[in-house]
């Protein structure tokens, strides 16, 4: 391996687009890929200079709405228009918000979480909001008819990129089991050896 100097480095993260209103009752959204979740929480990591950033505080609710590799256009508006012009950006191109419990969420996604921050860590550049999840929501075309979640079909917008470029990166449909590789390889040694 060869050492790569660059300022930073996104290396796979789905695309989501966060959406809370402020105090004011106003809708804020943007879009973001810096996140994990374990169990029932969720970190995520936001610039500072981000205007929906500034208005989180411990106890706000929010919504983060998981995009399709084909809803580009959507994570655009969310992320480059001005937030006095995303609403009408957005209702121009089709896109359309529903409320859950009164926090608006993206209508036509994969998956929406809907959290409450606990924490706020402040970097010097960026905040990092620790969220506990309260609530998902899940697109029906994504389960089957037990109600179970259909993996194959599932195919969220992937954020690449470092310092120099970012990209959208779409998924196949193509999944494989946990362990699978595993058991394919210990099988191929069971079969070197005679075992089978």
């Amino acid at each position: 391996m060869k050492e790569y100097k660059t300022e930073k480095l996104y290396f796979g993260f789905p695309v989501f687009v966060v959406s809370m209103k402020n105090n004011s009752e106003e809708t804020l959204m943007t879009t973001i890929s810096s996140s994990y979740s374990l169990r029932d929480l969720l970190v995520v990591g936001m610039s500072k200079i981000s205007h929906t950033a500034v208005e989180i505080e411990v106890g706000s609710k929010l919504a983060f709405s998981y995009l399709r590799d084909d809803q580009g256009l959507l994570s655009d508006i969310c992320g480059w228009v001005a937030t006095r012009d995303k609403a009408e950006t957005m209702a121009e191109a089709g896109f359309t918000f529903s409320e859950f419990e009164g926090i608006p969420y993206l209508s036509d996604c994969l998956v929406t979480i809907i959290g409450r921050v606990t924490q706020i860590v402040e970097m010097e550049y960026d905040f990092h909001y620790f969220i506990e999840i309260e609530d998902r929501l899940i697109n029906e075309d994504y389960l089957d008819e037990k109600g179970r979640f259909q993996y194959s079909a599932y195919n969220p917008m992937i954020y690449l990129g470092d310092g120099k470029r970012r990209v959208y990166k779409k998924t196949g449909t193509d999944i494989v089991p946990s362990a699978a590789y595993l058991k394919e390889y210990k099988k191929a040694q069971r079969k070197q050896r005679g075992d089978i």
